[in-house]
C-alpha cells in the first residue's frame, strides 16, 4: 500500500480508505482517459520533433516513426471506444462529452477524424489503402529477348503524416480534450469530497485502520 504524504511537504503519513460508489467510478475513468490522451499527445509531439530534426536515422528509422504514430492512433482511439469502467466494471468507461467535436475548428475536426479512421480502418483492421502490396511482372529489357524474368513484390507501409501542420493540429486537439477532462475531474473530485464529509468520521477511521491492518498482514505472509 502506498502512503500519500502531506501536500505541504510535512511528511504526514495519511490513513487511506478505499472508496467506491457515487462519483468515484467516473473520477477513475477520467484519470484513465487523461492518461490515454496524454500518451497520444506525447507520441504526436515526439513524431513532430522527429520531423523537424530529422529524427532517427538508419535502417530502423521508418519502423520507429511508424511505431510512434501507430501508438498515438491506438491510444487516442481508446478514448472514444467503449470499455469497462475502472471501479464500476458493470458500466462503460466514461467517454468525452458528445459536444467535444463541436468545439473543434475545421482543421482540428479533420485530423480528429483522420486519426480515428487510421486507427479503425488501418491499425485495428486492414480496410483502407494506407497499406498497399504491389506485385509486378519483370520483363526483360531490350535488347534482350522478350521474356518474363520473374515476379517482384513491394509492400508500402503508412508511416504517419507527412505534413507537420497536421500533427500540430492533432496536438491541439489533445490539449483541448485534456483541458475538458481535467475540468470535469476537478468538478467530480470536489463533489466526491463533499459527499465524503457527510459520512460518519468515526466509521471511516475504523474502516481505514482495518484496511491498513489487513494490508500489513498480507504483506507479512
Amino acid at each position: 500500500m502506498t502512503t500519500p504524504k502531506s501536500p505541504g511537504g510535512g511528511g504526514i503519513a495519511f490513513l487511506q480508505l478505499g472508496i467506491q460508489g457515487g462519483t468515484t467510478g467516473a473520477i477513475a475513468d477520467l484519470l484513465s482517459l487523461a492518461g490515454d490522451v496524454e500518451y497520444a499527445r506525447w507520441c504526436a509531439q515526439t513524431y513532430l520533433q522527429w520531423m523537424s530534426t530529422g529524427g532517427p536515422q538508419g535502417p530502423e528509422a521508418d519502423n520507429l516513426r511508424r511505431a510512434i504514430w501507430t501508438a498515438a492512433c491506438i491510444s487516442y482511439r481508446r478514448v472514444f471506444t467503449s470499455g469497462k469502467g475502472h471501479l464500476n466494471p458493470q458500466t462503460p468507461r466514461q467517454r468525452p462529452n458528445d459536444n467535444f467535436t463541436a468545439a473543434l475548428t475545421s482543421e482540428q475536426l479533420a485530423v480528429h477524424n483522420s486519426v480515428l479512421e487510421t486507427a479503425n480502418r488501418h491499425v485495428a483492421h486492414r480496410v483502407n489503402e494506407l497499406e498497399q502490396v504491389i506485385i509486378s511482372a519483370l520483363l526483360n529489357p531490350p535488347p534482350l529477348p522478350r521474356a518474363i524474368s520473374n515476379i517482384a513484390t513491394m509492400m508500402l507501409h503508412y508511416l504517419g503524416p507527412k505534413d507537420a501542420e497536421e500533427v500540430e493540429h492533432f496536438i491541439a486537439v489533445c490539449d483541448l480534450l485534456l483541458a475538458g477532462t481535467r475540468h470535469e475531474y476537478g468538478r467530480l473530485s470536489d463533489q466526491a469530497l463533499e459527499d465524503l464529509r457527510q459520512r460518519d468520521l468515526d466509521e471511516m477511521y475504523a474502516a481505514a485502520e482495518a484496511q491498513a491492518q489487513s494490508s500489513t498482514e498480507q504483506g507479512n505472509t
